[in-house]
């Protein structure tokens, strides 16, 4: 038997092992909703769009939060700052804003009562005074504004029909809302300047000019001294191979990734252009599937890297179908086969370096570039 002093001791040690399995329960609990939350908040690019599009993703967002919380999972805060933060194209400020913005949209429309009795969330107020009423979402910082902006989450908010934007003038929160726009723009540029560089100078292709931050502005510098001199043709050295087949983890497009050296003591700028191209299945008619082009500035004795896509493969379906003469019921069962990529690098309208996936192709990068460019 145990004597009273070893007692208590025994009941403590109990008590610990009895609650480390409610406590691995909980942190898995807590991973799982990371995980499905995670790609609901992945970043887009600055660039103008639709308010459908980043407004489907504020709703799966915000139903997501809305489970979670009737299950006792994660804070909405909580929740959505872990997720961003898992993302390397957020930095503290854009995750932080992102967070709030979020929170607020949920807690209204908790407030509000537009989750249905299945949790689904409904543009009309369910319960309450004000049931039937109607609710939008719209930018804090109108589009106008702010285009760049169309798509981030961080610039939307829900409110009442009868509440909804007048006009396109500012308020003092919305200057205020504006400012840290820029703020989280900035950084996303500081974080993928810094990105180029650990990784070998590896050019994200979605972004041009000023938008490469320090490095633009170390040309631009550079060009100025050298004068003159800037406008001799370009000496680069092109290396371009193939990066990925088109699968599922990539959205179904084909890549090359594609390295440019500048072998010149001066700095230039050159324009990379990369033809994607396919056969159709029945009249062998080739076609593009690609062209992705590519503004460069390049440092003397600079080296860039870039990743350059195709189309997704199955938005030509229907293209393949046209060229084979499939009828129109059919189209949407065209077929074609990948036939490789030529790369041609300009400076200035003249042509400084070529490269294809096989030999044959080189001189479509050439000769027969205006045939390249009207292939259908």
């Amino acid at each position: 038997m145990f004597s009273k002093s070893t007692t208590p001791l025994i009941a403590l040690i109990l008590c610990l092992f009895w609650q480390v399995p409610f406590s691995f329960h909980a942190h898995a609990r807590k991973d799982l909703w990371l995980d499905k939350m995670t790609p609901l908040v992945k970043p887009t690019t600055f660039t103008k769009g639709s308010l459908g599009k980043v407004q489907n993703q504020m709703i799966q967002i915000i139903t997501m939060l809305g489970q979670s919380d009737r299950t006792h999972g994660p804070k909405p805060n909580e929740l959505v700052t872990k997720a961003c933060e898992t993302h390397y194209k957020y930095g503290p400020a854009r995750t932080l804003l992102t967070a709030t913005v979020v929170e607020k949209v949920y807690n209204d429309a908790v407030y509000l009562g537009l989750f249905n009795e299945k949790g689904k969330f409904t543009s009309s107020i369910q319960n309450g005074p004000d049931v039937g009423g109607k609710t939008l979402f719209e930018y804090i910082v109108p589009l106008e504004t702010a285009p760049e902006f169309s798509q981030d989450i961080s610039n939307l908010r829900l409110v009442l029909v009868s509440k909804k934007r007048k006009s396109n003038d500012l308020s003092k929160e919305e200057k205020i809302h504006l400012g840290k726009l820029e703020k989280i723009k900035k950084e996303t540029r500081s974080i993928l300047v810094l990105r180029e560089r650990e990784s070998g100078h590896l050019l994200d292709t979605s972004i041009t000019g000023p938008d490469l931050g320090p490095h633009y502005e170390r040309w631009e510098a550079s060009m100025e001294l050298a004068g003159e001199a800037s406008n001799e043709p370009a000496e680069v050295k092109l290396d371009a191979r193939k990066n990925a087949s088109a699968s599922s983890s990539n959205g179904e497009r084909m890549s090359v990734k594609v390295k440019l050296n500048n072998y010149s003591d001066v700095p230039t700028k050159v324009t990379v252009h990369c033809f994607m191209l396919a056969r159709s299945d029945i009249k062998r008619i080739l076609f593009k599937i690609g062209h992705a082009q590519k503004e460069v500035v390049l440092l003397p004795k600079d080296e860039q890297r870039m990743v350059l896509y195709s189309d997704p493969f199955p938005s030509f379906k229907r293209h393949a179908g046209a060229l084979d003469g499939l009828p129109t019921k059919l189209l949407n069962q065209g077929k074609f086969s990948p036939q490789g990529w030529v790369v041609r690098v300009e400076h200035k309208g003249g042509v400084v370096a070529t490269e294809a996936s096989m030999t044959k192709m080189i001189p479509m990068a050439d000769e027969k570039y205006k045939e390249l460019l009207g292939l259908p």
